[in-house]
């Protein structure tokens, strides 16, 4: 009996010892999580049954944190849509998609973040889901562009481009679409996306000469009529910046973009849905985040705008100064325009 009472005793002793192991080690991780000073979701506090799964209140806070960090994610994805967007807007409060825009003087280009004073600058937006376009460069020192919602060169138009500046006839499709048979193009352009983005620069010519090469740009539908191309020179006090929009409008205007994209044509245009999945702002069924999901998404602009600001400007992996005694760094990540580093998204 005694040795029955000894083994009893023994097992309740050591239930127990088990039972205060594991709280201990639930406290253990609860402090540790608490006491991480990294970020402010190492910074949750997290309570544990003691069997193990969490209280109610910290599933609560984690399924919110978890949300701003898809939200923040997506941020960085987004900033070159939300950026693109601002010019977009701008240039329709002055034209329509197929217009060259002028901008020349200082007034002009307030509004562009990079314009510099000296170049002319000759700029047009087409929506390519209303049908594919010509566009004609005449020959001449001209450099072009051709860029779709990330920024991102679909190809080159001019002396770059490849009519070598001897000028050409272009034609541009969007995604998934069929290039027609019976174009009379001398070059093909294949756009990731609907919205794209069309700029020249005319470099070394008098005013004069200069007009006049404007006035040989076009661009038109197919089988549409050239003749009927528009000129418009920009405004002087334009009530637009291009630097993108902040809090909730942020998330609006990279919505406005990418509900007009085809969901596949650019696998970022798929990560930034699944990111926001659970934010109130889907493809299928609108823009509509609920209180919480205003909040959550106003916040993740901030952090994100921050984050932004140290992978541009305070990056640990950036190369050695320009100048060994003065600041200035390359910023910018020049071999890969596209974005597709050969192991990740660049930044």
């Amino acid at each position: 009996m005694k040795k029955i009472i000894k083994v009893f005793v023994s097992i309740v002793l050591l239930v127990g010892f088990m039972a205060s192991c594991s709280n201990e080690a639930s406290e253990k991780t609860k402090t540790k999580v608490s006491n991480e000073k990294t970020s402010s979701f190492a910074n949750i506090e997290v309570d544990y049954y003691d069997n193990g799964y969490l209280k109610e209140e910290s599933v609560e806070k984690l399924r919110v944190t978890q949300i701003e960090i898809q939200a923040t994610t997506a941020y960085e994805f987004s900033i070159p849509i939300a950026g693109y967007m601002k010019w977009h807007q701008g240039f329709l409060s002055e034209a329509n998609y197929g217009d060259w825009v002028f901008y020349d003087t200082y007034a002009q280009k307030v509004p562009i973040l990079t314009a510099n004073i000296t170049t002319p600058y000759t700029a047009t937006y087409i929506d390519l889901r209303e049908s594919a376009y010509y566009i004609e460069i005449p020959a001449g020192r001209i450099g072009g562009l051709v860029l779709d919602i990330y920024e991102r060169p679909q190809a080159d138009l001019g002396m770059l481009g490849p009519d070598e500046g001897r000028g050409g006839k272009y034609l541009i499709v969007g995604p998934g679409q069929e290039v027609p048979k019976s174009n009379d193009a001398d070059y093909i352009i294949e756009s990731n996306s609907n919205l794209v983005f069309l700029g020249t620069r005319i470099i070394g010519y008098s005013d004069e000469e200069r007009d006049v090469l404007r006035k040989e740009h076009f661009v038109y539908k197919v089988g549409g009529d050239k003749s009927q191309q528009k000129y418009i020179s920009a405004k002087e006090n334009a009530d637009w910046v291009g630097a993108p929009a902040t809090g909730l409008q942020f998330w609006q205007d990279v919505y406005d973009v990418l509900k007009n994209e085809p969901i596949d044509a650019i696998p970022m245009n798929r990560t930034i849905w699944t990111l926001l999945r659970n934010s109130g702002v889907s493809r299928s069924k609108g823009f509509h985040p609920n209180e919480e999901q205003e909040s959550v998404l106003t916040r993740s602009a901030i952090a994100g705008d921050a984050i932004a600001m140290v992978n541009t400007f305070s990056k640990k992996s950036y190369k050695s100064r320009h100048w060994p005694d003065r600041n200035y760094r390359y910023i910018l990540n020049q071999k890969h325009l596209d974005l597709m580093h050969p192991d990740y998204y660049c930044e």
